[in-house]
């Protein structure tokens, strides 16, 4: 019999939720049952996406960005150490699921206090290497109490960089498990191109309302078709337009897929599973970092440096003279993307004795 699975997933948009969608839908129908633990949007992402599993609410982080991208880090790290109660509440709600639903195995993307004695526990991420340096050590400290780590990218990743190299001792239950989500994932096909510009957003807020405004007032000076996705939990999948530009609040991961294939450039965030989604497609990238996060300027830059997109900093960010550059930019679909069998590779695990 397949082992069952617990899922803790991260509320901080959609992307720790997206890849988890794909990997619980894989074990799924390879015969795994599947309990999802998360909060927020990403806990109403998921019950969308996985209808068929069974949901247990975790407490809530509540994270939001600094209003000012120069204080983000300093926030981050005052914002850690208050959560420290929530952290125990999630851990003690972990365990009573995990008395509860006796899952076999316990999966957590980037919720490093989501990890028990009773279960072989998995860590999924793509921050091996977290900045500032506080964060990174105590994340270092969590990783090392999990029996295997995922890394939802390939070895000698272009996106991440330094951020996805496994080092030292991490090296013997580290894996490389290919980016994720891909529309690979879907029944999308790579088709005709229909729009000119796809604009897909996400994140905590007020950093996702600020990249609208300045998406759809750059959109204003493009007239080509634009299609841009808001991102907004619980809104509708209805289109609308703005101008040109049409409009849908929220669309499923399908439907972005679809989006994207048909899209010519992509404007957005440097977020991992937003470029992961796009990584195969003839489909060039203009991105922007949200300001202060480290994780998305670091994608930003290898990016870039890889010739694989044109990075700009919100401030200055200018939609023409990005255009002008794209020229020297190659197609996602220069990224190659390997998967590994998720369900064999839960096998590999060695049960633990319940205490």
């Amino acid at each position: 019999m397949n082992p069952s699975v617990l899922m803790c997933v991260l509320n901080w948009g959609y992307g720790h939720a997206a890849r988890c969608t794909i990997i619980a839908q894989h074990l799924v129908n390879s015969g795994h049952k599947i309990y999802i633990a998360s909060d927020g949007v990403a806990l109403r992402f998921l019950q969308k996406h996985l209808p068929e599993c069974a949901i247990i609410p975790l407490p809530e982080y509540n994270i939001r960005y600094s209003k000012s991208g120069r204080w983000l880090i300093l926030k981050m790290i005052v914002t850690f150490f208050r959560m420290i109660p929530t952290f125990v509440k999630e851990w003690f709600a972990i365990q009573r699921a995990i008395n509860r639903y006796k899952p076999d195995v316990l999966i957590s993307d980037t919720r490093p206090f989501c990890h028990s004695l009773k279960v072989p526990s998995i860590y999924i991420t793509n921050q091996i290497e977290i900045r500032p340096f506080t964060l990174g050590f105590i994340h270092r400290l969590q990783i090392k109490k999990f029996n295997q780590v995922w890394i939802p990218a390939i070895e000698g990743d272009p996106i991440g960089g330094f951020t996805t190299k496994v080092f030292g001792n991490l090296k013997k239950k580290a894996h490389y498990i290919g980016y994720i989500p891909n529309y690979q994932d879907f029944t999308t096909k790579k088709k005709e191109k229909k729009y000119y510009i796809a604009a897909i957003l996400s994140g905590p807020e007020p950093a996702r309302t600020n990249m609208e405004s300045l998406v759809l007032q750059e959109f204003k000076k493009i007239d080509k078709p634009t299609v841009l996705v808001r991102g907004v939990a619980g809104g509708s999948s209805k289109p609308y337009f703005e101008s040109h530009t049409l409009i849908f609040d929220f669309l499923t991961l399908e439907k972005v897929a679809k989006v994207l294939s048909e899209s010519e450039i992509y404007v957005g965030r440097s977020g991992f599973s937003g470029i992961s989604m796009m990584v195969g497609l003839d489909i060039k990238a203009i991105v922007v970092p949200t300001q202060g996060q480290p994780e998305q300027e670091a994608n930003a830059h290898h990016l870039a440096l890889n010739r694989l997109a044109i990075a700009m900093d919100e401030k200055n960010f200018n939609l023409a003279k990005a255009l002008c550059e794209l020229e020297n930019i190659y197609s996602l679909q220069n990224i190659k993307n390997t998967r590994i069998h998720f369900s064999e590779l839960l096998k590999t695990l060695a049960p633990l004795k319940r205490l």
